[in-house]
């Protein structure tokens, strides 16, 4: 797997070299003119001068649009893998605590798992070092959950 991560000076054409990668990586030609995805290309990007830019919006976003790419998605066999893999790597507390931050993510699992309790409250007793450490694993784990062989990220 593979990520990559740009960051330069505004106007440079950050987006557009993303887009152009995206296009050389995921979409896969045959010799009759006919195209086929090979996976998903999402972007994200934090505007540093807006005031009201949440520091991890340019990853919550990206992660919705993975989500509701495969919501919208017509293969339902990936759809199911994909839940399966959600309820099997990740516990109830840790997928409400996603759907908080991913708001497609409700839509993609449906009723594929049970809320339990409210997490939030031992995340507040926890050190700022816990938390970022648990944000990074709960994205690592939710990544490798959306991800499938049929379906890359």
């Amino acid at each position: 797997s593979e990520v990559i991560f740009l960051h330069a000076e505004s106007g440079v054409g950050k987006s557009k070299t993303a887009h152009d990668v995206f296009r050389k990586q995921t979409i896969k030609r045959n010799g009759k003119g006919n195209s086929k995805r090979r996976g998903i290309f999402v972007s994200g990007k934090f505007d540093q001068i807006q005031s009201t830019s949440d520091p991890y919006s340019a990853i919550v976003a990206a992660f919705d649009e993975i989500c509701d790419t495969i919501d919208q998605g017509k293969d339902d066999v990936n759809k199911k893998h994909v839940r399966d893999n959600v309820v099997r790597n990740l516990s109830n507390d840790e997928v409400s605590t996603l759907i908080k931050l991913i708001p497609s993510l409700a839509d993609l699992m449906a009723s594929s798992f049970v809320q339990e309790s409210d997490s939030s409250v031992a995340m507040e007793k926890a050190s700022l070092v816990q938390v970022f450490t648990k944000f990074k694993l709960l994205c690592r784990t939710f990544l490798k959950s959306m991800a499938t062989e049929r379906q890359p990220i």
